[in-house]
């Protein structure tokens, strides 16, 4: 056996050891990447993010940094990669250019735009330019591309330009303040009291020159009065009142609304009080009005009670412990002027209505029997009738001194008028008493509404429901009987004078409200003119957007 050189040895024992030669494998590729740290380190640069790739490309200038190690590739610098990154958005934006490397800057003959040879391979990379087989890029490279074409905002595709500005809209409505409200307020009062002095009739055919001159508005606001046209047989007349201002050069409008009063307004209405009746236990839910002085009695058993306002027309003297106890509930005030009762009792407005008109030649009894109409007799020769109510409605008339006795239940709209004497007989009753009902009864007489004695209205109570007016006097028959129990009215009392009801009935009168906005059959009418609602803002004229309906805080202020 022969024996092997040393230098074979050697190179034996090296290929033994292969953890050894991975070490030095190991230091000989990291060199580059240590001595890039170490670099940047020296320059006090910021340190690069976390799981950023560093990707090595060899040169393949003459030129390189390195020249002292050939063939160690040189890591291109972040900023040469964001100069890339912004040239390749240039080229799409601007379509193909001729590669910058090809082409030298026109500020500095013969020097190219990128020095940096790691640059210039990710560049060439982009734009599509030729590289030599060897320097073609690897799976890292094509993510380094990708990120750096993420958009970058540059200062050109920043707009310094203000956006054009946005013109003024212009009100739809314009608020008042509080003393513009009272100015207002007044104004419309003013225009009130002067219709109302004037009266209905002359007050309608002279509104424009009524208008004129109020107090609380100037010289230019221009105010209008047009009175509506309305059902002349249940019908409240109404006038819309306009005021027209020009407010910054455009026109701006205020509407307010006046409407009619009629007798029925009040839940009881007393023209002349008899001074040998009491009001004792009477229960008056609504208004309550008295031309003259009434008697009122305070005792521990005996006390009337009013649920609404209460109103007299003289300066009557009222104790203070009267004032304070809970008779009024919503307080009493005297002296407030008299309403004159009108002359004529029976409009002939109502001749236009369409409804249907009986005129009686004889006394006659009337018995109301709901749907089916109502049942006329005939009390001379006891002639029975049967009469339908139209929609229209129904007027029935006595003429002369014709009596009428009335009782049953209704359905729609009627009227029954005596120059003499209506006589209630029974229970007269709505056959639909709620709120949205059309039925309604106005009982009108130029003498008096009379109730008839217990030997024919029966025992026990008594409802009637409907709007009575008696020109001279409402009374109850033999009231002295003994106690028979209460009697009811649903709707209005209006009578010159009235009789005692005690002790054989106590009386309860409750006010419908339906009459607020509406006029029982016909019925008398106070003169008067009441606010019945107005605007508390200016509205613009002809906007869409100023209507009423569309806007939030307009509701109608109502006036009781």
């Amino acid at each position: 056996m022969n024996v092997r050189p040393k230098t074979t040895q050697f190179f034996s024992d090296m290929l033994r050891r292969p953890l050894l030669w991975a070490a030095l494998c190991s230091i000989v590729l990291h060199l580059p990447v240590l001595a890039l740290l170490s670099l940047q380190m020296s320059r006090n640069e910021q340190p690069m993010e976390e799981g950023m790739l560093l990707t090595l490309l060899p040169s393949t200038e003459s030129d390189s940094p390195d020249e002292s190690q050939p063939g160690v590739a040189t890591m291109p610098d972040v900023a040469d990669m964001k100069s890339a990154a912004s040239l390749q958005r240039a080229e799409t934006e601007q379509g193909p250019q001729p590669s910058p490397l090809a082409e030298p800057d026109q500020g500095q003959p013969g020097q190219e735009r990128f020095v940096n040879p790691g640059a210039r391979a990710i560049v060439q990379t982009l734009t599509g330019s030729s590289m030599p087989a060897a320097t073609e890029p690897m799976s890292a490279v094509t993510e380094i591309i990708e990120s750096l074409q993420t958009p970058l905002t540059t200062t050109a595709e920043i707009s310094t330009s203000l956006p054009p500005p946005v013109p003024a809209i212009a009100p739809a409505f314009l608020p008042m303040t509080e003393p513009a409200v009272s100015e207002m307020r007044s104004a419309i009062q003013h225009l009130l009291d002067r219709i109302n002095q004037s009266g209905v009739e002359s007050g309608l055919l002279s509104l424009n020159q009524l208008t004129s001159q109020l107090p609380g508005l100037s010289e230019a606001d221009q105010v209008s009065a047009v009175a509506v046209p309305v059902d002349a047989l249940t019908g409240l007349q109404q006038i819309n009142v306009t005021v027209t201002r020009r407010i910054n050069g455009r026109p701006f409008q205020l509407s307010a609304r006046l409407q009619e009063r009629a007798l029925s307004h009040y839940a009881k209405f007393v023209n002349r009080w008899d001074d040998n009746v009491m009001l004792s236990n009477d229960r008056i839910e609504g208004r309550f009005h008295a031309n003259s002085e009434v008697n009122f009695e305070v005792a521990a058993h005996a006390r009337p009670q009013f649920a609404g306002e209460v109103t007299i027309a003289s300066r009557q003297s009222v104790a203070s412990r009267v004032r304070q106890s809970t008779m009024f509930a919503n307080g009493i005030r005297t002296g407030t002027g008299r309403i004159a009762v009108p002359r004529e009792s029976l409009p002939a407005s109502w001749y236009d209505s369409g409804a249907t008109v009986v005129e009686l030649g004889s006394d006659a009894r009337l018995e109301f029997q709901g749907s089916d109409g109502v049942l006329l007799t005939d009390i001379g020769n006891n002639q029975k009738t049967q009469l339908q109510i139209p929609a229209a409605g129904l007027v029935i008339i006595g003429e002369g001194r014709k009596r009428i006795e009335v009782s049953g239940t209704v359905t729609g709209r009627v009227l029954v008028y005596s120059p003499r004497q209506v006589l209630i007989t029974g229970n007269l009753v709505y056959a639909d008493s709620t709120a949205d009902s059309a039925d309604t009864l106005a009982l009108i007489s130029d003498g008096s509404i009379e109730i008839a004695p217990v030997s024919v209205t029966g025992n026990g109570d008594l409802q009637i429901h409907g709007a009575l007016f008696a020109r001279q006097r409402f009374s109850v028959r033999r009231f002295r009987d003994r106690h028979q129990g209460t009697l009811h009215v649903y709707g209005s009392l209006v009578a010159g004078s009235v009789s005692a009801t005690e002790p054989r009935f106590y009386t309860h009168i409750r006010y419908d409200p339906r009459f607020n906005y509406s006029r029982p059959p016909a019925f008398p009418s106070a003169g008067l003119f009441d606010l019945l609602e107005w605007d508390q803002h200016w509205g613009a004229v002809n906007d869409a957007d100023a209507q009423l309906a569309d806007v939030a805080d307009n509701a109608a202020i109502a006036v009781p």
